[in-house]
């Protein structure tokens, strides 16, 4: 697990993986030797708008990427947008945030290029969602939508802060109970 300081697990009872996947650096987590190889996850139930935080996977799925697990959060936010059938608010609103573990991934390959065009992609789908809700499962969409053109201004501080070993590039993201 990387260390990180004065940061808050919003889920306490399910471990990290031994490792955070990066594509060409370590064993790919489904194939032999990796650290999801032979594991089934369960489809998870959809997240609810004004619930979420009922929903370990999406808490867990929030943890891993304040931990630096871009990839792994990436994957248990897209078994929930497969589960709100990739569609309507939610299903933006979680391609959004799957659109940041994967500008995440790039961010730690230093591919800033890649990583722009997910964050560019993030910004749209939230402004897509801003359109129709101010608050979707504990976040405000005025502040994720700052949040992610922070993210795209200093995109050459991430790509060299990437040069660390095990780094977690980006702030966290805290959803808020009173904000649902």
């Amino acid at each position: 697990m990387v260390e990180v300081k004065n940061r808050k697990r919003l889920t306490d009872n399910i471990e990290f993986p031994p490792y955070a996947f990066l594509p060409g650096k370590n064993t790919h987590p489904n194939k032999s030797g990796g650290h999801s190889f032979g594991k089934m996850d369960e489809t998870p139930k959809p997240l609810k708008l004004q619930d979420p935080f009922s929903s370990e996977e999406y808490l867990f799925s929030l943890d891993l990427y304040n931990y630096g697990y871009y990839w792994e959060s990436h994957v248990g936010l897209e078994a929930l947008w497969n589960a709100a059938l990739r569609t309507g608010v939610m299903g933006d609103f979680l391609k959004s945030l799957i659109k940041l573990g994967a500008a995440g991934v790039k961010g730690r390959l230093q591919s800033e290029k890649a990583m722009l065009g997910h964050l560019e992609r993030a910004l749209e789908l939230f402004n897509l969602v801003k359109e129709k809700e101010n608050f979707v499962a504990g976040f405000n969409l005025d502040e994720l939508i700052l949040y992610t053109k922070s993210l795209q201004e200093e995109s050459s501080f991430y790509r060299g802060k990437a040069l660390q070993e095990d780094t977690v590039l980006f702030p966290p993201l805290v959803p808020k109970r009173d904000i649902l």
